[in-house]
C-alpha cells in the first residue's frame, strides 16, 4: 500500500515540477510603463538628473527646432534606437499628443530605465 502512494505521489509531483519549471518566466527588469509629468516635474528632472531627453516631433529636425526646444534635447524619431538604454528617457513633441504616447508605448518593455512623457508637449513649456 505505502509504495502505491509513493508511486502515487511521485507520478503526480514530478509532471507538475516539470510543468512548473519550463513555464517559469523570470521577472522582466525592462521598464514596465511610462509616466505623464508636468512642465515643473520636467524642469527639476532635466537639472537634477543625468537624463535624455528626445524630441519626437515629426516632420524635419531644423522645422522643429526653429520654434525652439528643450535643453539638451535630441531629435529622434526612433524609439528603437533607444532599446537597452540605462539611463531616464524623458520625451516630448509639439502637444503631448499621440507622437509620444506612440514613442513612449515602443519603450516600454525594452529599457532600463524610467520613462517620461511630458505633458502637454513643447506647448506646454514655452
Amino acid at each position: 500500500m505505502k509504495w502505491f502512494i509513493l508511486g502515487l505521489i511521485l507520478g503526480v509531483s514530478i509532471p507538475v515540477s516539470i510543468f512548473l519549471v519550463i513555464t517559469y518566466e523570470p521577472p522582466s527588469l525592462y521598464t514596465q510603463s511610462y509616466e505623464w509629468i508636468s512642465k515643473s516635474n520636467a524642469e527639476e528632472l532635466i537639472n537634477t538628473q543625468d537624463i535624455t531627453v528626445i524630441d519626437c516631433r515629426g516632420g524635419c529636425k531644423s522645422c522643429a527646432w526653429r520654434r525652439g526646444k528643450l535643453p539638451n534635447a535630441i531629435w529622434d524619431i526612433h524609439p528603437e534606437n533607444y532599446y537597452n538604454h540605462t539611463k531616464p528617457i524623458l520625451v516630448y513633441d509639439q502637444d503631448g499628443s499621440t507622437k509620444v504616447t506612440d514613442f513612449c508605448e515602443n519603450l516600454v518593455n525594452h529599457v532600463y530605465s524610467d520613462i517620461y512623457a511630458l505633458s502637454g508637449g513643447f506647448n506646454a513649456w514655452r
